[in-house]
């Protein structure tokens, strides 16, 4: 079989992987390591063949043997092939779906870690890097160097820190993933994330990435003042807009809950509970009602003065879905408010009597 038939479609299509995966490549890199690469292509290929005997195509070398092919090239230019073949004897997970783990090889990366702290780090936190790394994917030179670093000293000082454990020590198989993104290195630091105890970063790890700065020094000042504050709610955009730090701390499981159901329903919905929470802090319903065609169909008074009972009813409103639109049956609606405020006049009477 002549395998320079196929050497120049299997390189093209590594280059491609490569590039798919974020790295770029320069006609300089290619000729050198294209060179370097063909003994290795060809083994593999032959493997391939002598499988597939006597109709061996090029469509017999399927994807993770590019992938294959794709990880050995990309170590070979960041001198990386040591590594490469000791995380291979771990099974350490490569492919990701139609993505690679390309960064682990990166010698700009990997040169930052002793190197078998690096494999045991690896082993136990890979998602934990994957997300560092994705997180500077748009930084260049010195300021991409410094956060590196920064990660590279906080990790390697402290590699259970993005550990979820409770606070009494026993351990959750679970990781904060998000803590050490570049954004919060930078915003928090390196100290304080070294001293942070476990509620302080499982509030950090939830956060938005799409905070601005005042919000995350809300965050802050709330981290600092209350270091043992149990967060049951993520710290959205729109809560840090609309409470201080006293009340979020101060929330009750009742509001958590309703906050949380707006959220999840329509972030628009968290102000407006606001407003009706303001306007009656007693206020409670069920999920059912916390919907936009509800919020839309009535103003905020309303809803505060509603009684348990006109809740229920409202709850118990069916919602068609008319030409892929729910439509509010505002009439219904309309019909259960005026009798609710009918019943509050009776009330209201005979407690003047």
């Amino acid at each position: 079989m002549e395998i320079g038939y196929y050497m120049v479609d299997v390189l093209e299509s590594v280059h491609s992987l490569i590039r798919m995966n974020g790295f770029k490549l320069s006609p300089e890199v290619i000729s050198k390591f294209d060179e370097r690469i063909q003994e290795y292509v060809k083994s593999k290929v032959n493997i391939i063949a002598s499988k597939n005997k006597p109709h061996f195509s090029k469509n017999n070398i399927n994807k993770s043997d590019l992938t294959d092919i794709s990880l050995e090239y990309f170590a070979m230019i960041n001198d990386n092939t040591r590594l490469l073949n000791i995380l291979r004897n771990h099974n350490f997970r490569f492919s990701l779906d139609y993505k690679l783990n390309l960064y682990v090889l990166d010698k700009g990366f990997s040169s930052r870690f002793s190197f078998n702290k690096y494999i045991d780090m690896l082993l136990k936190h890979e998602i934990v890097f994957r997300r560092f790394y994705s997180s500077i994917r748009g930084l260049e030179g010195e300021e991409r160097e410094k956060s590196i670093d920064a990660f590279a000293e906080i990790i390697s000082a402290k590699p259970s820190i993005c550990d979820d454990h409770t606070m009494d020590g026993t351990y959750e198989e679970d990781h904060f993933t998000n803590l050490l993104i570049d954004p919060y290195i930078k915003f928090f630091g390196k100290d304080f994330l070294l001293n942070s105890n476990i509620r302080q970063r499982k509030i950090i790890n939830s956060l938005d990435a799409h905070l601005n700065d005042e919000e995350l020094n809300k965050v802050f000042e709330l981290l600092k003042k209350y270091p043992n504050f149990d967060c049951k709610i993520n710290l959205s955009s729109e809560l840090l807009s609309i409470l201080t730090i006293d009340e979020i701390v101060n929330m009750s499981e009742k509001d958590v809950f309703l906050y949380k159901k707006s959220m999840s329903r329509n972030y628009r919905l968290v102000s407006r509970m606001h407003n009706v929470l303001l306007l009656n802090p007693n206020f409670n319903c069920t999920e059912s009602f916390i919907r936009s065609e509800i919020f839309k169909s009535m103003s905020d008074e309303v809803i505060a003065g509603l009684s348990a009972h006109a809740i229920e009813e409202i709850e118990q409103v069916k919602i068609p879905f008319i030409d892929n639109v729910y439509v509010m049956p505002i009439r219904k609606i309309n019909r259960i408010v005026a009798k609710d405020e009918r019943m509050k006049r009776k009330i209201e009477k005979k407690k003047a009597k």
